[in-house]
């Protein structure tokens, strides 16, 4: 018999845009179902038109609108569901509120509990509002969950540092997320005068949108180029006066989110991946361009910060004139540029999806084999 996991998540699959939520989430829990018997329960309600066949799918009436009704309603079918049939793991994506509420529910029914960080969860930009290692109540209760963790996992070696830099000396698990070769593969693209650049991600103050755009009028200034950006647009009409601002209106291209099984032949058309982040727990769309044969450029954050320059061109935050120059050189050095993309696949062949997966599963075998908490 399979062991039977809950996962507690504040949405990330079935929700969104197109229903499909954050995909890397979902393969990867589908994966792990050919191991486990797993309830997805979702703060998020589902999109009305979402299915998994992998997994059971629980949420709460759509007429509930507040927050803490919500999680109220869900914990107690989570609570009435472990009565029917015993869980051996409660395990959440993302640390707070939902990690804070899986460690409690976990001492409550005297069952295993796991955390996934998965970005603000384990970081600090107070300037921005983002992350909560320096929230006073929430760090606190925060804290306390993540040392009381059966399991803690973090997505990368930078991740883990932030960590310990702000004092938070926690045991942790670091495991990759890798992508799925099966979507996204390379293709040779012959470079052409234009340079094609894209950043993918929800555009969001931590995403650091305004850096990302400078950088690019920087590179236009000696090449011409094209920007074109997959994501939701979440400035509230920044990013318009900014494009504005900077004269690049003609040569950017706001696309919004996009169907997952689309994002290979974005990834192919591009000559290069721009990633200007402040702060980042992973950053799967570098793993996603190194699977499909494209050099990345980006901030120390995240994957990048554990890679470094050996894999991408790597700057600061906020250092658009470091960025600029080192794409236009990698991309004026095609020894350099094919050997950088050549050191990525090879990364990628390791830690692919199916590499993530089995260490999610072995670690999730071992927590449930160490019986009641």
């Amino acid at each position: 018999m399979k062991p039977r996991v809950a996962i507690l998540t504040h949405g990330g699959v079935g929700t969104g845009a197109y229903g499909q939520g954050f995909p890397a989430l979902e393969l990867l829990i589908n994966g792990l179902a050919n191991s486990f018997d797993i309830t997805i329960y979702s703060q998020h309600p589902y999109h009305p038109e979402y299915r998994n066949a992998f997994v059971r799918l629980r949420t709460t009436s759509g007429k509930w609108t507040n927050g803490k009704i919500r999680w109220f309603l869900l914990l107690r079918a989570l609570i009435q569901d472990h009565r029917l049939t015993r869980y051996h793991l409660i395990f959440s994506f993302w640390g707070y509120p939902a990690g804070v509420l899986a460690v409690s529910l976990s001492k409550l029914l005297h069952i295993r509990s796991g955390i996934c960080l998965m970005g603000a969860d384990s970081s600090t930009v107070p300037e921005i509002g983002f992350g909560i290692l320096h929230k006073q109540f929430i760090g606190r209760i925060t804290r306390f969950a993540y040392y009381h963790s059966s399991l803690l996992m973090c997505m990368s070696q930078w991740q883990k540092e932030i960590l310990h830099h702000n004092g938070w000396r926690l045991q942790a698990e670091v495991v990759p997320w890798g992508p799925d070769t099966s979507i996204f593969h390379p293709r040779v693209r012959k470079q052409e005068a234009v340079i094609h650049i894209l950043h993918v991600a929800h555009l969001t103050p931590v995403k650091d949108p305004y850096t990302l755009l400078r950088t690019f009028a920087l590179i236009r200034a000696s090449r011409p180029a094209v920007l074109r950006i997959v994501g939701e647009d979440l400035m509230r009409g920044k990013i318009q006066e900014w494009v504005q601002e900077l004269a690049i209106e003609d040569q950017v291209q706001l696309l919004g989110a996009r169907p997952h099984d689309e994002m290979c032949e974005h990834y192919q058309w591009a000559d290069i991946l721009l990633q200007t982040s402040i702060s980042e727990g992973f950053a799967i769309c570098v793993v996603e361009a190194f699977a499909t044969g494209i050099p990345v450029a980006g901030t120390r954050v995240g994957l990048l910060a554990d890679l470094g320059e050996q894999f991408a061109v790597v700057a600061e935050p906020g250092e658009e004139e470091k960025l600029a120059s080192g794409i236009l050189s990698l991309l004026n050095n095609e020894e350099r540029r094919i050997t950088q993309v050549d050191r990525a696949l090879s990364w990628v062949h390791v830690h692919n999806l199916r590499y993530t997966i089995e260490k999610y599963k072995a670690l999730w075998y071992e927590v449930c084999a160490t019986g009641a908490e």
